[in-house]
């Protein structure tokens, strides 16, 4: 199989998917740690991470092409208790076997080289818990591909090594073999087994968003029956995560003044009465609204800065009046001619004299007497009186009148203001809402306050602060035109001319604006909560890989498990010796889009018996390795196979047709085995046709694995 293949394929997937597939090469159980790691790369996927990467697990991905030789394992630093002096060598030949005692140091041996390969059963390697752990735990290993020769320090917690990812890997993990549900035996190769198991991480990140979404529900208030065929009804059902909340729920005076209308034209029983008192309200309405526009219209006009500008005007005329007086009384012979008192005296003369006499004074008449002092007005008196009506009659005088009613005429120009009682009967009348009401008594007080100043103290006049005076004649004038409406409404429903069905959907179109417009919070919350579950869809969107993966596992079946695949399989049966268990390879199922390829037995009596129910532990172990050699044999005999206790579990037939098969295989390839097994080893040598060599390992003074060439 070309893995690159596969590599390609997982690097099309997102980061977080990548990272599941390499935990589980490196062997990894996912936990819930790992799980919720995994879920914060979905979630907000790291920069740092690469979207590509390469996987030197997988069978085949590097060192494809090359031949491949593991030469020895040498210096071995802070690894469970391995001190060798000397190298373990596999150099020059084809089958080497690694045997010993308990606690000598294969097992550390095949540790190293699958943990530094990334194949095979992953266990973590560990220190020597009796000694201090160098700073850096590390084996020499030395290998070579192509011939070349390379030697590697490699460290234990190091990434696996590319060069050594060819190597091939049977112990108990291998082969894949598995015991199913059901005790079905299944055979997956390895490539399948890490999407089969990806396909499960896929399943339980898709549940464990799911179970997060559930967390979140919606608390939208359900839409009352009534308004469900409404236009409004139908997009509050309908909201969305991209919904215009203050949109939804607009509602405004004219909105509520139209609802009242409809409601009361379908309600209304004596259309002709309801007609006459909206009319009459109407009037009120229009009055009111005249009255306060005529009012600010002058306020607004500025007469306050006529009024000042008059109340000047009369300051400057009385002034120079004053001015004349003082220079007529300095002329005069008698003290206070021109003063203010003088004035009153002169003009109560003129008017006794007109009263009295019926003539002017003073009298042109020969002989005539003053009326104030009874003598006679000689040439000279004559002469003064006419100079005094002269300065009393005359411009300086005309000038004062003048700008006194000027200013007389300002001040009249100013609204009268009505009284709070006025203002209370005239609203109630013209049908105003109370804002309406409070907001026309604030600015009547407001003109009342500033005319009466003005009349007060026209010098101190000023104009009054008049806000929102133009949106409350917007309201006055939009509340005439609804009683304008109201009124040609009742008109038609009196004459017949009104559709009540549509009037009807009419009204309930606007309840149900109106009852949505009081759920504004619980729809902004509702969109919240639609965004979050936009954000909650695409994570699943993200998590739901098992698809992906299952038609990929389909993919590789059909390259992985073919009809060449069951022959060597079958004849892997026969080499192990292991002919007469009558089973076969075979497709019994697919799964999730996977076929699945089953161990069956052949012509047995009940074929719904499962194979894992009836094979003993050695019959699975021989299963296990034909399909496992069936498998590899298709890989290059350039590449190695290591053995980690081949023998576990196998009767002495099996053993003793292992060995022939092992050393068999040493004929195309290198071949490692570790065992514990000391005759197995030896017979392995002595079968084997071709070179070998046997390595025994002992424990040592100063540490364990120091190998011991037979």
């Amino acid at each position: 199989m070309k893995n690159k293949d596969l590599e390609d394929w997982l690097n099309t997937h997102p980061v977080w998917f990548q990272e599941a597939a390499c935990r589980i090469l490196n062997g990894k159980e996912l936990d819930e740690e790992d799980y919720a790691e995994l879920m914060t790369m979905l979630k907000d996927p790291p920069e740092h991470l690469p979207k590509g990467r390469p996987y030197p697990e997988l069978r085949g991905t590097r060192g494809s092409g090359k031949s491949l030789r593991i030469e020895s394992l040498g210096a071995v630093h802070g690894i469970d208790a391995l001190n060798p002096k000397t190298p373990v060598s596999f150099e020059d030949v084809n089958l080497s076997v690694v045997f010993g005692e308990n606690g000598t140091g294969k097992s550390g041996y095949a540790r190293i080289l699958k943990k530094a390969s990334g194949r095979g059963e992953k266990v973590a390697l560990q220190s020597n818990v009796f000694e201090e752990s160098p700073g850096r735990r590390s084996c020499l290993i030395r290998f070579s591909q192509d011939g070349v020769m390379e030697e590697v320090e490699w460290g234990a917690e190091d990434d696996p090594l590319e060069a050594l990812a060819a190597l091939e890997v049977f112990d108990r993990q291998a082969g894949k073999v598995l015991l199913d549900k059901g005790s079905e035996l299944v055979f997956l190769p390895p490539e399948l087994d890490l999407l089969d198991r990806l396909g499960e991480v896929s399943r339980n990140m898709t549940t464990r968003i799911e179970a997060e979404e559930g967390q979140i529900v919606s608390r939208l208030p359900l839409l009352p029956r009534e308004f469900e065929d409404t236009s409004a009804g139908g997009k509050y059902n309908k909201l969305r995560s991209n919904s215009k909340v203050s949109v939804l729920t607009a509602w405004s005076e004219t909105d509520e003044e139209k609802l009242k209308q409809t409601d009361e034209l379908l309600s209304s029983s004596d259309p002709a009465a309801d007609l006459r008192r909206i009319q009459r309200t109407r009037r009120e309405a229009q009055k009111v609204t005249d009255r306060i526009t005529e009012a600010l219209d002058v306020a607004s006009s500025n007469p306050w800065a006529a009024i000042k500008e008059a109340t000047k005007e009369v300051e400057k005329s009385d002034h120079a009046a004053q001015q004349g007086g003082t220079v007529l009384g300095e002329a005069s012979v008698v003290d206070g001619v021109g003063s203010e008192t003088w004035k009153a005296l002169w003009e109560a003369a003129c008017a006794y004299a007109e009263d009295q006499h019926g003539e002017s004074f003073p009298s042109e008449l020969e002989g005539a007497r003053c009326v104030l002092c009874q003598q006679s007005i000689g040439d000279e008196a004559k002469q003064r009186l006419g100079t005094f009506a002269e300065f009393v009659e005359g411009r300086l005088a005309a000038e004062v009148n003048t700008a006194k009613a000027k200013l007389n005429a300002s001040l009249d120009q100013l609204p009268t203001c009505p009284s709070a009682e006025e203002i209370a009967t005239s609203v109630s009348a013209a049908g105003l809402a109370d804002e309406e009401i409070e907001e026309l008594q604030r600015i009547w007080k407001t003109i009342s306050e500033a005319v009466t100043k003005a009349q007060a103290s026209p010098e101190n006049a000023g104009s009054p602060e008049l806000t929102d005076a133009t949106l409350l004649i917007q309201k006055l004038k939009a509340h005439v035109a609804g009683l304008d409406e109201r009124a040609s409404g009742l008109q038609d429903r009196e004459s017949g001319e009104v559709d009540s069905t549509g009037l009807q959907a009419e009204l309930l179109e606007l309840q149900a604006r109106k009852w949505i417009s009081a759920q504004a919070d619980a729809l902004a919350e509702e969109v919240a909560y639609l965004q979050k579950m936009k954000v909650f869809k695409a994570w699943k969107k993200d998590a739901k890989r098992h698809t992906a993966v299952s038609r990929k596992s389909g993919e590789l079946s059909e390259t992985l498990i073919t009809n060449a695949f069951v022959s060597r399989f079958n004849e892997e049966l026969r080499l192990l010796g292991a002919a007469h268990i009558h089973v076969k390879l075979e497709k019994t199922r697919t799964s999730k889009g996977r076929p699945w390829h089953g161990i069956r037995f052949v012509d047995s009596l009940d074929p719904r018996q499962k194979v894992g129910g009836v094979l003993s532990d050695g019959e699975h172990r021989v299963v296990a390795m034909a399909a496992f050699l069936a498998d590899v044999r298709q890989i290059s005999s350039r590449l190695p196979i290591l053995f980690d206790e081949p023998f576990t579990d196998l009767g002495l037939q099996f053993e003793v047709k292992t060995v022939e098969r092992l050393a068999a295989l040493a004929d195309e390839r290198q071949v490692l085995v570790f065992t514990h097994r000391k005759q197995r080893a030896k017979e392995l040598i002595e079968v084997c046709s071709g070179s070998s060599r046997a390595i025994e390992l002992k424990r040592e003074s100063w540490g364990t694995g120091e190998p011991h060439t037979q």
